[in-house]
């Protein structure tokens, strides 16, 4: 991955040290961090964290918060997407030293290419792909909320609405006494 810091007005300079700027072949947005340690962090995915790690080959995919079977199939779905594609050895996939990941290795090419640059490509291509099922996800539950919030008339009980009271029900609102937890009662005589 080129990237060219121009520092100053670059009219001020010199023609010869002017280049004309290169058409990008394909462009796509990623919310991609650069760590300290050079590491590209691609966070745009609701599920996973995905970390390309060029001083080891590695791409590596990070649960977002809990480990849950859902966290899991997003993972191996991109890298079952990354090993069709080519771009990291099938053999390479395994569990990752941090609890809840999974890493696979991708090659060093010889033909000047930046494998970099094109696992961020794919990876791209990957979100693309994931984006409706999110979309769908988030938008069934979002209607699942206002059903449960505001459900519509034809969903009411035949009563209609029941207002509210301070009691209801058979149960008193701070439980039964002691004695009456085990089925036991005082006889009194």
């Amino acid at each position: 991955m080129t990237i060219e810091v121009i520092v100053g007005n670059p009219a001020l300079r010199p023609p010869s040290t002017l280049s004309a700027p290169k058409k990008p072949q394909v462009s796509l947005e990623l919310n991609v961090r650069r760590t300290l340690a050079g590491e590209l962090l691609i966070r745009d995915h609701s599920e996973i964290d995905i970390v390309i790690i060029p001083a080891s080959n590695k791409i590596l995919a990070l649960s977002k918060d809990s480990m849950s079977d859902s966290v899991y199939e997003a993972q191996s779905r991109l890298f079952d997407y990354l090993r069709d594609k080519g771009i990291i050895y099938p053999d390479s996939i395994q569990g990752g030293n941090v609890y809840a990941s999974l890493e696979g290795t991708f090659p060093i090419l010889e033909d000047g290419r930046d494998p970099v640059e094109i696992a961020l490509l794919t990876i791209g291509r990957f979100m693309e792909n994931e984006l409706p099922y999110y979309e769908w996800e988030s938008a069934y539950e979002d209607y699942n909320d206002e059903q449960l919030v505001d459900p519509p008339a034809s969903e009411t009980t035949p009563l209609g609405q029941v207002p509210e009271e301070p009691r209801k029900g058979s149960i008193p609102p701070a439980g039964y006494p002691g004695r009456y937890v085990y089925g036991v009662a005082e006889n009194k005589t």
